[in-house]
Order: structure tokens, then sequence, then C-alpha cells
């Protein structure tokens, strides 16, 4: 009996792999190139390793994603090959996720045919991939670390050069400071400034995030509601909000107007129409919250 539940649990694993190759087959062919897919290829057909490393600070991902592609790039295949790359790290994903994740297969198949273990991580050729794999082999490898240390370890390892932060830079642009109060309260920032991208302002962050350039970037809360309603096709997703407990310095707009102005009046004119019921109703649909 136990062997007949076994020959039938093998024959469910296998259909729901074979469906998961086939679906992201057909989504593969019909999905064209984006400018940061083609960016990656063309870094690494371009670059030398040495240069690969000493450019990377200016892009949004650590160096393994480029390193993998690198060979298939300057061996002259098509760009399309990274798409296979990524088609193919995720096969393996799914592959260990299937028969190795302690699920039931309908879960298994929620996973496996969700947007993100489809089309965002597998037609989107991205390094987004390489952080499913290596979690999957993480938490696979678990429970075993101990007797496995040097393996776990290893795949730490990759983990770190497989996804970026992206934060404004601390010593220039305000939300940096915020952000980088925020992680020392937290005890977390000097293990995510090894991996952290610093941008001119909140707004390169944002955008980083929004491209895919960077996995993860800590910005205003108003900002980020602005990028999910300013009508393009690019949206970011809130995983967390700071408490007002993590932080000592307030996050205040102030308003006034500039002494030297030539248009005092108008200035003032607004100053008072912020302060009107309906300017208030305006700022709080934004996300802003009116300091009493």
């Amino acid at each position: 009996m136990e062997i007949k539940r076994e020959k039938i649990n093998q024959y469910v694993y296998t259909c729901l792999f074979m469906g998961y190759l086939i679906f992201n087959a057909v989504l593969l062919a019909m999905h064209e190139p984006w400018r940061d897919e083609a960016n990656v290829w063309l870094m690494g057909r371009e670059l030398s390793p040495i240069q690969l490393l000493q450019e990377i600070k200016y892009q949004g991902h650590p160096c393994l994603w480029y390193l993998l592609v690198m060979p298939f790039a300057k061996m002259g295949f098509s760009l399309r090959t990274i798409e296979i790359i990524s088609f193919l790290v995720m096969s393996a994903s799914a592959a260990v996720f299937i028969w190795k994740a302690p699920f039931h297969s309908i879960t298994q198949a929620a996973c496996l045919f969700s947007p993100v273990f489809t089309y965002f991580y597998s037609c989107i050729a991205r390094n987004y991939c390489l952080i499913a794999l290596l979690l999957i082999l993480l938490a696979w490898q678990y429970p075993k670390r101990n007797e496995r240390s040097i393996l776990y370890g290893l795949l730490l390892g990759l983990m770190v050069q497989a996804d970026t932060i992206a934060i404004g830079d601390p010593e220039s642009v305000p939300a940096g400071k915020y952000a980088k109060e925020i992680l020392t309260n937290l005890g977390v920032y000097n293990e995510v400034e090894k991996k952290a991208s610093l941008g001119a302002s909140v707004t390169e962050v944002l955008s980083w995030v929004a491209e895919g350039s960077a996995d993860a970037g800590i910005v205003y809360a108003t900002d980020a509601q602005t990028e999910n309603t300013n009508g393009d096709d690019k949206e970011v997703e809130v995983v967390a909000t700071a408490e007002d407990s993590m932080m000592q310095t307030p996050v205040v707009y102030p308003v006034g107007v500039v002494s030297a102005s030539t248009h005092k009046d108008e200035a003032k004119a607004f100053e008072d129409f912020l302060q009107t019921d309906e300017a208030k109703a305006i700022l709080e649909k934004a996300g802003f919250t009116i300091n009493k």
C-alpha cells in the first residue's frame, strides 16, 4: 500500500514539473527582453571579470548573475540565451521544491504556478531566479546545516551575491539618513551596508526597485504610494513600514516663505492654503500625516 502511494506521489510530482516546464516555455516564447536584461548581457559580453567587479558598484545587483551570464555572452550566443539561463535555473528550483519541500501537492502547485515562480522569476531574466534557487536550497539543507556546514556556508555566501538593497546615500540624502538610523537601531546596518547600493535621491532608489535593478529599497511611504498610482506600468510592493519606535529623528516636512523670495505674496497664499481642510485632505490621501 505504501509503495503504491509513493508511485502515485511520483506521478503527481512528475506531472507538476512537466506542467511547470511547458507553461513557462510558452510564456518565454512570448516574452520580449527588457532593457535591464539586455544591459546585463551587454556588460557580460563587453567587460572583463576585473572590469565587471569595478563597474558593479554602479549597478543595482551584485556580481553573481553577471558572472553566470558572462561566458555565454562572450561565446557569441544570442541575447535570448539569458532567458534560457533564467528558465533553467527556475526549473532546477522547481524540481527541488517539488521533490524536497514537505508540502501537499496542492500547495506546491499553487506556489509553482504563481506569478513569482513563473513570469517574474522565470521569464524575466534577472538575478531573482538565483535568489529563488538559493533560498530553496538553503531551506532544504537547513535541518542538516551543522553536519554540512561548508555546503551551507557556501550557499549563504552565494546568496549574499544574489540580491541588493537600495537606500539613499546617508551622507547627502535625508531619506538615507533615516534609513541608516532605522537599520542601526535594528542592529543590522553593518550587514545591509555590505550589499547596499546608495542612491543620490529617493526618486533614484525608488526607480531602481520599480525597474528591478534592486531587490528592495527604503523610501518614504508617500513616494512608494505615488509610484503605484502614477499611471505607468511599474509598481513596487510595500513589504514593511518602519514604526516610530525604530527612530528618534522625526520625519517632518516644514513650510515657510523664503525671505529672499520675489513672490512672497504667492508663497504666503500657498502656505495659508496648506492650513486649510481641503489641503489637509489632499495630503492625507497621498499618505502624509498632518502634524497637529
